[in-house]
């Protein structure tokens, strides 16, 4: 296991894979995004990834790191993750 627990018991979940976005790329996309969700360009040549895996340096690991591939590309440490909402209780 990778370091310590996160808040919600997990385990290196910041550098195990790169996460496959469906979102395409856009450089300037932040610039015009919607603050909250926002969901990528409609149409682009390469999809958002996120993250960092095992095989990267540590500053390019960090989870805010962003990159862009050609959605055919194949690698060992690209995935995808899998979340689903947390209810807290009140």
């Amino acid at each position: 296991m990778l370091g310590e627990a996160s808040d919600f018991g997990l385990f290196g979940i910041a550098a195990n894979i790169h996460e496959w976005c469906a979102d395409w790329h856009a450089a300037d996309f932040y610039k015009r995004s919607p603050a909250l969700n926002p969901t990528g360009p409609v149409t682009g040549v390469r999809r958002a990834s996120r993250g960092g895996a095992w095989r990267h340096a540590t500053t390019v690991s960090r989870v805010a790191a962003r990159s862009k591939l050609d959605p055919t590309y194949r690698y060992t440490d690209y995935g995808i993750r899998l979340a689903r909402p947390m209810h807290h209780a009140l």
